[in-house]
């Protein structure tokens, strides 16, 4: 079965957790099978990624700059590092 855009970053970190927890004290390396599974993997969440930051480029940033102020597009950001647990400089 093959990860959706929302289970593909979990999916990714399930393997690398796996990873950490049986193999970094063997020498940290990944049996075939599991080595071809996480490039596989990686390789659809990279592009999945760059889909995500075209769109947002070419379409959700310059809507924003034309619809918010200043202020407006500075209360996002912070509620987005906010969420992602991230301190933001005041000033």
């Amino acid at each position: 079965m093959r990860p959706s855009s929302f289970t593909l970053p979990l999916t990714v970190d399930h393997i690398v957790r796996q990873w950490f927890a049986h193999n970094i004290f063997a020498h940290n390396i990944l049996d075939a099978a599991e080595a071809k599974a996480l490039r596989k993997h990686l390789a659809a969440l990279r592009h999945l990624y760059q889909q995500h930051i075209c769109i947002e480029d070419r379409d959700v940033f310059p809507a924003v700059a034309r619809l918010l102020s200043a202020t407006q597009i500075h209360e996002v950001g912070r509620e987005m590092a906010e969420r992602r647990m991230l301190r933001t400089q005041k000033g």
